[in-house]
């Protein structure tokens, strides 16, 4: 996923070229889930068991009450409704487990359909997106469920 030019279309990041790149991306990973500096799931088919996708929190706050949401698709399993199901298993997790009062995402502004799930998922749009010229659009959203109890 992470040398497929389609899923970096939007994205500032180099393609892994190398399978040794692979395995030092999938060790930083591991390392910073064993840190707990982020939580990192796979997306997958339970029955078919082949990666789709993932979707992490990461890039905490020091009071660790914000965190940024990143997520990514293989194309042909866009469109599907996957990454909906996974986003909200994520925020409820965010908000009911980890106690965040805050979930950012950053999308770039061409990518409508990452645009069109923030806002389905009821992210709010900063009103400071359009200052800088910046090609991302930051989005937010905040715990509002009085019956947490965290």
């Amino acid at each position: 996923m992470r040398s497929d030019p389609e899923v970096h279309k939007y994205l500032e990041r180099p393609l892994l070229r190398k399978p040794g790149e692979a395995i030092e991306f999938i060790n930083r990973i591991n390392d910073g889930i064993a840190r707990g500096e982020w939580y990192y799931w796979v997306i997958s088919v339970i029955t078919e068991g082949s990666l789709l996708g993932t979707v992490c929190l990461f890039n905490f706050s020091a009071d660790q009450k914000v965190a940024e949401v990143g997520y990514e698709l293989l194309p042909q399993h866009q469109g599907k409704g996957y990454m909906s199901e996974a986003l909200e298993a994520v925020i409820d997790f965010a908000f009911q487990k980890l106690c965040l009062k805050q979930i950012d995402a950053f999308s770039h502004r061409e990518n409508s359909a990452s645009l069109r799930l923030l806002q389905k998922k009821k992210f709010k749009a900063d009103p400071a997106n359009n200052q800088y010229g910046d090609p991302y659009l930051r989005y937010y959203l905040q715990d509002t469920d009085p019956w947490i109890s965290c």
